[in-house]
């Protein structure tokens, strides 16, 4: 069994640590650091990516040996010296379960917004720990090294570490904000955007903090098509963060992404979240038919009405 109340507490310290890494990396490198290339020059990686993942899943898998850990870098675990304290951030407010170990995953992008890292664009920056049980996102944690901000929740506690503004929370405007990325779009996202309008996008780096944008009522919906992915580890945590705030995350039809060990790494049938206000602009679209085919061996995806919220 697992307590996914330690298991956060210790994801929320963790992030601290590894955003501690990145800012450690940045003030001893800065415009030097050494960038590779994934897939393309959208998809860089750095040694801050890298040392961030292989901190979290040293110091997690000390706390909970036998735990699955997926990662954007796939880096080994190396287990840190048993003489380094392990911390627990306090959560008075918040009784999560204990589970079979074997149905929990944790989903680590060790550094969101690489690119935003690379040309400096350092707020955007983030630390994503993102827990599911059973497939499904049952608690997540954002920290922004450069803000030194952390913002964690569960669905049935709220979420904590972030301010709301309700500036564009007006029931009388019909414009929906959108959350953009600063690089340039392509076709596919700009048709997509379109079948909101009125709207009007909202340039913001890094998926994770396009989420974010959405619990602090920057923006409404963050979407993506499905015709250029987006990861799990990218979405788990903002996904539990927007359920417990009466948001959504799903894909171009509707339907919840299954978070297990053994499912794709990929969102590929698209993305759209939207903020509890943001619910209200998510008739206006409609989805291409028919959807893709899942991977052989995908575990079924969450139907909206049967995923817990």
């Amino acid at each position: 069994m697992i307590s996914l109340h330690d298991l956060l507490s210790s994801c929320i310290d963790v992030s601290r640590r590894a955003g501690a890494e990145i800012v450690r990396i940045h003030e001893q490198q800065g415009h030097d650091i050494e960038v590779k290339h994934k897939s393309g020059p959208k998809d860089p990686v750095t040694i801050a990516d890298v040392n961030s993942e292989k901190l979290i899943k040293g110091l997690i898998s000390r706390q909970f040996p036998g735990l699955t850990i997926i990662g954007e870098e796939s880096t080994p675990v190396i287990l840190p010296p048993s003489s380094e304290p392990m911390l627990r951030f306090d959560l008075t407010d918040m009784t999560l379960p204990s589970v079979p170990l074997n149905e929990v995953c944790l989903w680590v992008d060790p550094l969101d917004g690489t690119l935003e890292f690379v040309e400096g664009r350092l707020p955007y920056v983030s630390v994503l720990l993102g827990i599911s049980h059973r497939g499904t996102p049952v608690a997540g944690v954002l920290h922004q090294p450069f803000l030194n901000q952390t913002t964690f929740g569960a669905p049935g506690f709220g979420v904590q570490g972030c301010t709301h503004s309700t500036a564009i929370e007006n029931p009388a405007s019909d414009v929906c904000v959108i959350a953009h990325t600063f690089a340039r779009g392509s076709p596919e996202l700009d048709e997509m955007m379109k079948q909101f309008e009125p709207m009007r996008p909202e340039r913001i780096g890094g998926s994770g903090t396009k989420g974010l944008a959405l619990l602090e009522g920057k923006a409404h919906l963050f979407v993506h098509p499905h015709t250029s992915f987006t990861s799990r580890w990218d979405t788990c945590a903002i996904e539990a963060m927007l359920y417990a705030t009466g948001g959504s995350l799903t894909d171009e039809w509707g339907i919840r992404y299954n978070y297990g060990p053994d499912t794709s790494r990929t969102n590929d049938r698209g993305l759209i979240a939207a903020s509890a206000f943001g619910q209200r602009f998510l008739e206006r679209y409609n989805a291409p038919a028919p959807p893709p085919t899942p991977a052989p061996g995908t575990p079924a995806p969450i139907p909206v009405h049967m995923a817990h919220h």
